[in-house]
């Protein structure tokens, strides 16, 4: 593992990711810590791959990290890592994975005691299962039409099974896997993968196929059983010899008292020639699970938990340290309030518009003024007309009484007095709008008939009785 700077140190921001320090290094890539923060408190911890700096500009290598992805990413199965996402950032380019918090089967078996029953034979063959079952659900694995894309991993490897403290084994790195419509192609007398676990047609021009994954599987199974390397060599040159054409003994004949037929399916396992292989790695698997009962999960989540206690406990406290600073792309960060106020105004915008959002804010206070106004104006119209319409008194009498005089004086304030209590009315309506009523129903009082013509030249008359000066009626309107 690389060096680990303090959890205060700022990380680097990719896309939505933040990126932190390694957590393993390989020949392509090299493997971070990364976290991913949203809204609503959401956060996860992920492992993001990086492509050697010296690799990043090689576009044979860009393109091979991006087959690595994207095909992996039509791989699901819970022995299988999750391809997540994928980032360009800055002519670097990211995948993003699942964070599984375990160790690879090559660090198990590096920190593994070497005493008989180290590993226990049904932890082993329950690591070596489940990659055979993830192996197969990629050699399955079909494109988006439907299609087989024939994936061969072509670096099966204990490097590349990764063993949760969970129990459950998983087969990552599919970097140098060959698929159709693959993005590149391997240059003549390049070979990928690692040369103690390929099988001998690999390093021929013969045809490639999920056989050869097979057999890698089979390479692995035997070591970890012996705990011994199948083939060691100080050359490329004298490796690939061996490959090819040295003998392989039975795991039996270095531990003896395995049992009775393990020998048998570990040998066809490793045959040389693909057809005296298993057809699939999940026949393989099957033979494997029925002569040996495989362990429980559980049990090969404790073993691993006491194997590689101290890295776990180490990595587990910087996944902490990580998750307590609450590093992350800041643009993730917004208060979910925040976006949910302006995922609203954009649906409101998308749909009607802002001035859709903003008629129906005021809607409420439209109805209540018109309604108002609806109730002042009906007031005020039929005050007119009962002043316009009212009848007119008859015409006075020479000999008028004291009665109708004290009428005709009161009238003009019974008239006067009704004009501020409308007005009062009005301006109670127009301080809280009532809900709109209906229009009132003004009816027009029946026009009466005409009175006989009065001349006002002299409005005034002098009752002969009294004396007294008394005004025409009939031409106090005029």
């Amino acid at each position: 593992m690389g060096s680990q700077p303090s959890a205060a140190a700022a990380p680097r921001v990719v896309g939505r990711y933040a990126l932190f320090d390694a957590i393993a290094s390989g020949g392509m890539a090299t493997v971070h810590f990364g976290r991913i923060q949203s809204v609503g408190g959401f956060s996860r911890t992920v492992a993001i791959k990086r492509l050697h700096p010296h690799l990043a500009s090689e576009p044979e290598f860009v393109a091979m990290l991006l087959d690595e992805a994207r095909m992996a990413a039509r791989v699901h199965h819970p022995n299988v890592v999750d391809t997540l996402d994928i980032v360009a950032d800055e002519g670097e380019m990211f995948i993003v994975m699942e964070y599984v918090h375990g160790e690879s089967l090559a660090g198990l078996l590096k920190r593994c005691p070497q005493t008989p029953g180290e590993p226990p034979l049904p932890v082993a063959v329950a690591i070596v299962a489940s990659a055979l079952h993830g192996l197969h659900a990629a050699h399955d694995a079909k494109n988006e039409t439907g299609e087989p894309l024939n994936i061969v991993h072509r670096d099966v490897s204990p490097q590349n099974i990764l063993v949760g403290a969970d129990g459950h084994a998983r087969v990552l790195d599919f970097g140098v896997a060959k698929a159709v419509g693959r993005l590149q192609t391997t240059q003549e007398g390049r070979f990928k993968g690692k040369l103690a676990y390929m099988a001998p047609e690999q390093l021929s021009t013969a045809l490639v196929d999920r056989r050869a994954d097979v057999y890698a599987a089979a390479v692995v199974l035997w070591e970890t059983i012996t705990r011994r390397r199948l083939f060691r060599a100080d050359s490329e040159a004298v490796l690939m010899q061996l490959v090819l054409a040295a003998d392989v003994q039975p795991p039996s004949r270095i531990v003896p008292g395995l049992p009775s037929g393990l020998d048998d399916i570990v040998m066809r396992g490793l045959a040389r020639e693909p057809g005296d292989r298993f057809e699939t790695a999940r026949e393989m698997a099957s033979a494997l699970e029925r002569c040996v009962m495989p362990a429980l999960s559980v049990d090969v989540g404790e073993w691993v938990a006491r194997i590689a206690a101290d890295s776990l406990s180490t990595r587990a406290a910087r996944v902490a340290d990580i998750e307590r600073s609450g590093s992350g792309p800041s643009s993730a960060q917004a208060p979910i309030s925040d976006v949910a106020t302006s995922t609203g105004a954009a649906l409101v915008t998308d749909s009607k518009g802002d001035h859709a959002g903003a008629a129906a804010k005021r809607r409420p206070w439209i109805w209540g003024g018109a309604g108002a106004a609806l109730v002042v104006v009906a007031l005020g119209g039929l005050l007119f007309t009962k002043l316009r319409h009212a009848p007119a008194p008859a015409a006075a009498a020479t000999t008028a009484s004291p009665a109708a005089t004290t009428s005709t004086a009161e009238a003009p304030s019974a008239s006067a007095s009704a004009v501020p209590s409308a007005s009062a009315a009005a301006s109670a309506s127009a301080d809280v709008p009532p809900p709109a009523p209906p229009p009132p129903t003004v009816r027009r009082a029946a026009t009466p008939p005409a009175a006989p013509a009065v001349d006002c030249t002299h409005p005034i008359v002098i009752d002969p009785a009294t004396g007294h000066h008394i005004y025409k009626r009939e031409c106090l309107h005029r």
